[in-house]
């Protein structure tokens, strides 16, 4: 089976998070006749696999998600479980996250082994269905299990669409920190022709956000940009347009660089809502720390490859959304994400070049060959 005949299949299965729905069934059939012993992680309703291969050694794992978004069909073209190729291009939910370096990766460790059957290391797999979702009971979870088992991976290659513009002209060689804050602010109703008699929460919530417009969060380096404050949603009416309110409800996001921890962060911003000398409550959510891998032999690695494989130049960045590598760096393991174009991501009409698919295949098998032969 190749790597568009698997995506295709991988893509007719409706794997809405956390909801598996036999993808893992299909990859580890074919994982078991290449050899890998199968393992399974399963908890409070989302599917894991760990699969290995190999008797000693450092580990060389290969992670990722099956689990997609939800698609609302009116939106769509064409039927977002059904993959449709239109002008060179595979139209599905899930075709470019991340199924799409799914099956790419899957394929190229199958060829892989059949061509190398003697490894230096071990190659491993680490597949879950909830990436898209709450994530507390995939790829977190199985790490969690697997140091309790001692098993230590050594780098880690993800699929997740890495790429802008054409294809492997970025990868993810770390990720910024993602930090929610959910603000709630009470102070006293009262009428608006007698402030002096209320504490009126907007202003408060003014005073806080002037705060941190001015609040030095750094300049970011080679590798981390500026750290990002960004309000979401703000919220406070008393229902009338002569009452002041008593109440407001706030959500922030902050995507942070390395020079800052959850504990220095959030411990800054409550500094600040102190000083306002406010009643607040604040819930935190620290989604992910920073983190990075140092260029070294496996940075050196992927960049080679692609350059062998593409014949252009790949370039090392922290853009982008959170992943699973949040979860797997860590415990000590080099992490580089590396997959197709990600301009159609969770939107409607999501695709995937088709001519893309082997060259990500043979980039991904050039890299197991570097690294484990």
């Amino acid at each position: 089976m190749n790597e568009q005949t698997l995506l295709n299949e991988l893509l007719k299965i409706q794997s809405v998070t956390p909801n598996d729905n036999g993808c893992l069934e299909l990859i580890s059939g074919l994982l078991q006749d290449s050899g890998f012993e199968i393992g399974r992680f399963d908890k409070n309703g989302v599917s894991n696999l760990w699969a290995i291969i190999g008797k000693e050694g450092p580990i060389f794992c290969l992670a990722g998600h099956t689990d997609v978004v939800p698609a609302d069909k009116e939106h769509w073209n064409t039927d977002p479980f059904v993959p449709t190729e239109i002008e060179g291009k595979l139209f599905a939910r899930g075709a470019a996250d991340m199924k799409g370096g799914l099956a790419c990766l899957v394929t190229a460790a199958i060829n892989f082994i059949k061509n190398n059957p003697s490894l230096k290391g071990r190659l491993a797999f680490l597949l879950t269905s909830d990436e898209e979702g709450a994530a507390d009971f995939g790829t977190k979870y199985v790490m969690q299990e697997l140091q309790k088992k001692q098993i230590q991976l050594d780098w880690c290659l993800i699929g997740e669409p890495s790429s802008s513009e054409r294809l492997f002209d970025f990868a993810r060689i770390g990720r910024r920190g993602s930090l929610s804050g959910i603000l709630s602010i009470h102070g006293q109703e009262g009428h608006v022709a007698y402030p002096q008699a209320t504490e009126n929460v907007m202003l408060t919530y003014a005073k806080f956000m002037y705060a941190m417009d001015k609040l030095d969060l750094g300049r970011g380096n080679t590798f981390f940009p500026k750290t990002s404050f960004q309000p979401v949603y703000v919220h406070s009416d008393a229902n009338a347009v002569n009452v002041i309110p008593s109440s407001l409800i706030a959500r922030f996001n902050l995507r942070y660089s390395d020079e800052w921890s959850f504990e220095t962060l959030s411990s800054q911003i409550e500094k600040i809502l102190n000083s306002l000398s406010c009643q607040y409550k604040i819930e935190w959510k620290n989604a992910g720390n920073p983190f990075i891998t140092e260029e070294g032999h496996f940075s050196n690695v992927v960049k080679d490859c692609v350059h062998e494989v593409i014949g252009d130049e790949l370039t090392y960045s922290t853009a982008g959304g959170t992943s699973d590598g949040r979860y797997i760096a860590p415990y000590g393991t080099e992490v580089i994400e590396l997959g197709p174009i990600n301009k159609s991501i969770h939107k409607n009409n999501e695709f995937i070049q088709l001519d893309h698919l082997a060259l990500m295949t043979k980039t991904y098998e050039r890299i197991l060959e570097k690294m484990l032969t």
